[in-house]
């Protein structure tokens, strides 16, 4: 099985709505997975980190840390976008670390999750845009997730090279 090493969040954005009171706090953490097509595991992406800005203290600064363990299986994949199938970020408030679980292990715990076609993150090659919504208190509302396709990108993924075939 040929991977890609740290391959997602090369071209990533993310953005935090928060109110004032989660500055006064010293930081929250949120932990990222990503569920390929119908594969009921999710794998870790790594982590999101956010705190007060150290520039004036009023602002929040949001850090993304990547699981050193996350690869991406390229072949699955490929499946995925040949299938049609959805990619699926999920987001766990104050998450432990967790090598793998399932969208129905969670058992309540707190978790957003947004899904968007394979092909149009594959249109995209894997740049992407995360957004969270978090209360004033630090408490996890909402994730959007958006590919950032070009404009000159192809308008489907019929005449793309599969992942599985590029050079690492």
């Amino acid at each position: 099985m040929k991977s890609i090493r740290n391959l997602l969040f090369s071209g990533v954005t993310l953005h935090c709505v928060a109110g004032i009171a989660i500055a006064s706090d010293i930081g929250k953490s949120y932990q990222l997975y990503h569920k390929l097509g119908s594969q009921s595991e999710l794998t870790p992406r790594g982590k999101i980190l956010i705190s007060p800005s150290d520039n004036d203290g009023s602002g929040l600064s949001a850090t993304f840390i990547k699981d050193n363990s996350a690869k991406l299986d390229t072949n699955a994949f490929d499946s995925m976008v040949d299938s049609t199938a959805l990619y699926t970020v999920v987001v766990i408030e104050d998450g432990d670390d967790k090598s793998s679980l399932s969208l129905s292990s969670l058992n309540g715990a707190p978790h957003v999750s947004a899904s968007v076609p394979g092909c149009s993150l594959r249109r995209s090659n894997l740049r992407e845009e995360i957004s969270l919504s978090i209360s004033p208190t630090g408490k996890l509302q909402s994730v959007s997730y958006r590919p950032l396709i070009s404009p000159l990108a192809s308008k489907s993924c019929d005449n793309l090279k599969a992942l599985s075939e590029k050079p690492e």
